[in-house]
């Protein structure tokens, strides 16, 4: 039986995240992380979903989007895991070994301007105690690029 599709409104604001299986390290080094960032690039430049925030923490990833048409959510994010995962165990010559991610990814609607601040994705990082010094977190910024100008404002950001 196939899987229910997702319901992922356009216009709406959402909080999308992904795990790796086991707590396994995802990005090890600064050049993975770069890597993630150019693949997310890529991604954006085939299917320019509007992102406001992410954050990329070592087994882990957390993005603030707000899609455009109901299927692209899904769309961006199965480009962007598949291409990833492929791309990971060709890089560290892990093929056929089982999955990289727990699951697909998971979206959660954000229902308000305090649970956009709660989700802030730099929250995570913090309770995490991953905090790097701004050199070193290239990964958890809002992007300059896509979807910048687009940002929600703080007060009355929904349409």
């Amino acid at each position: 039986m196939p899987r229910s599709k997702r319901i992922c409104p356009a216009g709406e604001v959402f909080h999308v995240l992904n795990r790796s299986v086991a707590r396994l390290t995802l990005f090890e080094k600064p050049d993975d992380y770069a890597a993630f960032m150019r693949l997310v690039v890529e991604t954006w430049q085939k299917n320019p979903l509007p992102i406001f925030a992410r954050s990329v923490m070592p087994n882990h990833w957390h993005f603030v989007v707000r899609p455009t048409t109901d299927t692209q959510l899904t769309d961006f994010f199965r480009l962007l895991t598949v291409t990833h995962t492929m791309r990971w165990h060709a890089h560290y010559a892990t093929g056929g070994t089982g999955h990289l991610y727990q699951g697909r990814f998971k979206s959660f609607p954000i229902q308000s301007d305090d649970h956009l601040l709660t989700v802030c994705v730099m929250w995570n990082a913090t309770r995490c105690g991953r905090i790097w010094s701004s050199r070193q977190r290239s990964g958890s910024t809002v992007p300059p690029g896509p979807g910048s100008r687009n940002r929600p404002r703080r007060n009355g950001w929904r349409r």
